[in-house]
């Protein structure tokens, strides 16, 4: 195992900002060497770069041949995932790929395949996957203390510019689909149907409602960027229990309310007690680079791999299709 790794990030926006900051507290406990920025606007990179005390560069492809650099964190548009992720494979670089993977399921499986040639690590960014509300809530679905699972329902919603280069499902819809994968042991559904579309007059959907069939259990999703508040949450509802998890003020907690038949041939509810699950406090996105960084050290597959990101494109792609024909589409 390598002790230590030199790692670059390239796209140091909105959220690329984020892996330079937790790269750069990575390096300052001797975990890894930070060794180069790469932005293409100028402002952003030289704030960057000064803030943190780094090299940077307007161009990539200095980053791509600099022998020298192990792994690299790709932050860039969604649109340029596929071609900048293969030329950084080709050049022999270990890659996280901010989520979407890619735009398509094709692209997305064409660049886990050249990893896997290349024996190359690849992972990507469903960062959802490392928050501890997340994880909890598996463990508690697992082991059974809700019952029969039967319903899952996510609320994501913001006041947000559409992306000129893909619609809603793909870039926030996604979060909630990953969640919904990796709660069902990535499982595909049977069935989608999604409704929405553009209000805004734009090429791509700013609104979507997805249902997903997994037979037995349903998972709806509703996403939307037009909405003025902030709202990040995931319900799971079993025979046993419901269970509400809200992103944004990072609380979890179970409800034993059940509605259950009575005497009189109708339902009735049962009341129950109310738990509230508390964690400490941990940032998601370090604890995801923290295994990525672990991951090429070890040069062990990563949790989050292109093979998991790939069925949850192909969900999303299937699901945009619904939405544009305006009907439920069969899974194959």
């Amino acid at each position: 195992m390598k002790s230590s790794i030199n790692v670059a990030v390239v796209g140091t926006g909105y959220w690329g900002k984020n892996h330079v900051r937790i790269y750069k507290s990575l390096e300052d406990s001797g975990t890894i060497r930070f060794k180069r920025i790469c932005d293409a606007n100028a402002v952003t990179r030289q704030k960057i770069a000064e803030q943190y005390r780094l090299e940077s560069t307007g161009n990539y492809k200095e980053i791509l041949n600099d022998p020298e650099i192990d792994a690299v964190s790709l932050c860039t548009p969604n649109d340029t995932h596929y071609k900048l992720g293969m030329e950084f494979l080709k050049a022999g670089k270990n890659l996280l790929i901010e989520k979407p993977l890619a735009l398509t399921f094709e692209e997305a499986e064409q660049l886990t395949k050249f990893a896997e040639k290349e024996k190359l690590i690849l992972m990507v960014g469903h960062v959802f996957r490392f928050n501890p509300l997340v994880r909890k809530l598996k463990e508690e679905f697992t082991k059974g203390s809700l019952g029969d699972v039967y319903l899952l329902a996510a609320n994501r919603t913001c006041l947000y510019p559409p992306k000129r280069e893909c619609g809603v499902i793909i870039d926030l819809a996604i979060h909630d689909i990953d969640i919904t994968l990796y709660l069902l042991d990535e499982k595909l559904p049977k069935k989608i149907h999604a409704t929405g579309g553009s209000f805004l007059g734009k090429k791509f959907e700013e609104t979507a409602f997805i249902a997903l069939d997994f037979d037995g259990i349903t998972s709806y999703i509703f996403a939307s960027w037009l909405f003025p508040n902030k709202v990040r949450e995931t319900w799971v509802i079993g025979n046993k229990a419901e269970v509400h998890l809200d992103y944004v003020s990072e609380k979890m907690r179970m409800f034993e309310d059940v509605i259950i038949p009575n005497a009189y041939s109708e339902f009735e509810v049962q009341n129950g007690p109310c738990k509230e699950f508390f964690f400490e406090k941990q940032e998601p996105l370090k604890l995801e680079l923290t295994h990525f960084v672990e991951s090429v050290k070890r040069h062990q597959q990563p949790e989050v791999d292109g093979h998991i990101a790939s069925r949850v494109i192909k969900v999303c792609e299937i699901a945009t299709k619904s939405l544009l024909k305006q009907r439920p589409l069969v899974v194959e």
